[in-house]
């Protein structure tokens, strides 16, 4: 890679374990770490440093109060800090006037982020997963985001992952419930590029994240719903799993006990 090159793809992964891309763009810097040793060792490595940082410093929720007391602050800091208005031209606003608007407009997107902010922060780790989770299968059922490796082939699969991620995963089970194995891709995911496993059966999808969790407990699944979409996830062997589609809970839990067997 150029300087040039290497200082843009160092921002965008920066940006991208910040959660600031939007959904083309991220999708665009997943296809090209699959193919990009360098900057697949520098996602890897801070999505370690993030992940260490989430797992070893204390987490303290935000109270009812403190949320409260937060919004509250950042009302009254919006309110002082716009200028008076000046006498204009009757049914003529003045300059002023409209820079008084864009400045309350400007502070109140800003004491929004900032609120967005606080309680992102005070979410449990499971819940940014969730909802990652449920961004990623929204790109997913955009046309061509599916499959990156199109094979029934769970060896083939397995071989595909292998080349482009630093562990290996196991061959996956080629049928699972009456869902079939149709192929695999890479998303991003909890601040890492992650192998996806795509099934299907009829007009129905169900799909694995799967990314190594070293030194975590196992965990039995346990069942979520976002909207539209069911999730379940568990850890074993030091992996954690997250399965989801837009499935009625029952289907899924019975695709993921199968798969499991």
């Amino acid at each position: 890679m150029t300087p040039t090159h290497d200082e843009e793809m160092a921002l965008l992964v920066q940006a991208d374990l910040d959660g600031e891309l939007d959904a083309a763009r991220r999708a665009e810097l997943v296809a090209h770490i699959a193919g990009c040793a360098e900057c697949r060792a520098l996602h890897a490595g801070l999505a370690a440093l993030s992940t260490r940082l989430r797992t070893s410093l204390p987490y303290h929720a935000a109270t009812p109060a403190l949320r409260a007391a937060v919004a509250r602050r950042l009302a009254e800091a919006s309110a002082a800090s716009l200028p008076a208005p000046t006498p204009s031209a009757p049914g003529r606003p003045s300059l002023h006037a409209w820079r008084g608007g864009w400045w309350a407009a400007g502070l109140g997107l800003l004491a929004g982020a900032a609120l967005a902010g606080l309680l992102m922060a005070v979410l449990p780790p499971g819940e940014h997963i969730a909802r990652e989770i449920v961004a990623a299968e929204a790109r997913a059922a955009l046309p061509g985001h599916r499959l990156d490796a199109p094979t029934p082939d769970p060896a083939a699969l397995a071989q595909w992952f292998a080349s482009r991620l630093p562990y290996r995963l196991a061959p996956a089970r080629a049928e699972a419930a009456g869902f079939t194995l149709i192929g695999g891709r890479l998303d991003a995911v909890h601040g890492r590029v992650v192998p996806v496993l795509v099934y299907r059966r009829g007009d129905g999808v169900a799909e694995l994240y799967i990314w190594p969790e070293p030194g975590h407990a196992p965990q039995p699944p346990k069942a979520l719903r976002r909207g539209r979409n069911a999730l379940l996830y568990w850890r074993d062997k030091g992996m954690e799993y997250w399965a989801a589609g837009t499935l009625a809970p029952g289907e899924l839990a019975a695709f993921v006990a199968q798969w499991r067997a």
